[in-house]
């Protein structure tokens, strides 16, 4: 249950940084049929091993990372793809918890990216990904 409520969590941020964005979201395990030459993201939760810092072995402290890869249009440069990293950045800040059912997840690495992939279809794809903890009493 827990682990559904960080990825709650970090999806209903990332639904509304789309939203504001206009950019589509391909979840995963659903399907999505992105449109030619247009932006759109893809969102995937890659969770670590579980912590349990607790003396009594009560709780656990779930830790991971939150990817979101962007997959931009080929042959109009990396402004667009940049500007939409610094937003995600901005949207995922270190400052304050993201929460789900009384779950505070916190965001401990900063949206930041990786090294740009050739995707599908000929997409220029540019990984994006932040570190997150939330223990659970």
């Amino acid at each position: 249950m827990s682990e559904r409520l960080v990825r709650e969590a970090l999806e209903v941020a990332l639904n509304t940084w789309a939203t504001a964005n206009s950019v589509p979201v391909a979840w995963e395990n659903t399907e999505f049929v992105p449109t030619a030459d247009a932006v759109h993201a893809r969102a995937y939760l890659l969770p670590g091993d579980k912590l349990s810092p607790f003396l009594a072995g009560a709780g656990r402290v779930h830790v991971g990372v939150f990817q979101v890869s962007l997959h931009m249009p080929q042959g109009y440069g990396t402004a667009a793809a940049s500007a939409l990293v610094e937003s995600l950045d901005a949207a995922f800040t270190t400052t304050a918890p993201l929460t789900a059912g009384g779950v505070s997840v916190y965001i401990t690495r900063p949206m930041g990216a990786g090294p740009a992939l050739p995707g599908d279809s000929g997409a220029y794809v540019v990984p994006v990904s932040c570190a997150y903890r939330a223990p659970i009493a």
